[in-house]
C-alpha cells in the first residue's frame, strides 16, 4: 500500500505542478486574445460568430469586409500577437524555475566537483574546439 501511495504523490504532484497550469493558462490566453483581436478589428461588421465549428478552426468570424481587404496582413499581427504571449508565457515559467534553483553556475555545468580551476576551463575548451 505504501508504494501505491507513493506512486500517487509522484503523479499527483506531476498533474498539479504550478508550471503546468500557468503553461495551460498562457496558451489558453494566447488563443482568446488571438480571436479578441479579430473581433475588435471587424467589430461593427460582425455578422456570425461560431464556435467549433469544423476540425481546422476554434472560433469562425464571418463579417463583411471592403473588397480588396487583405486579411494576411491582419493574421500577421494576430499571430505575432499569439507568439508574443507564450514568449511571455514561457518567461515567466523560466523564472518560477530560477526562483528554486540556488546552484551556482560550476554546480550546473560540473554537478560532481566542488571545484574548477580557470585552467581545467581553458582546457576544456580546447578539447571541444570554442578557442
Amino acid at each position: 500500500m505504501k508504494q501505491f501511495t507513493r506512486r500517487v504523490r509522484r503523479y499527483g504532484r506531476a498533474f498539479f505542478n504550478i508550471k503546468t497550469l500557468v503553461a495551460l493558462c498562457g496558451i489558453i490566453l494566447s488563443i482568446v486574445l488571438h480571436e479578441l483581436f479579430h473581433i475588435v478589428m471587424h467589430w461593427g461588421a460582425i455578422q456570425k460568430v461560431e464556435v467549433f465549428t469544423g476540425h481546422g478552426a476554434l472560433v469562425s468570424i464571418t463579417s463583411s469586409v471592403p473588397h480588396g481587404y487583405n486579411i494576411q496582413h491582419e493574421e500577421l499581427v494576430a499571430y505575432g500577437i499569439t507568439l508574443v504571449t507564450i514568449l511571455i508565457t514561457a518567461a515567466i515559467i523560466g523564472a518560477m524555475h530560477d526562483k528554486k534553483d540556488h546552484r551556482t553556475a560550476l554546480q550546473i555545468i560540473f554537478p560532481g566537483k566542488t571545484g574548477v580551476s580557470t585552467r581545467e576551463f581553458y582546457e576544456l575548451a580546447a578539447r571541444i574546439n570554442l578557442i
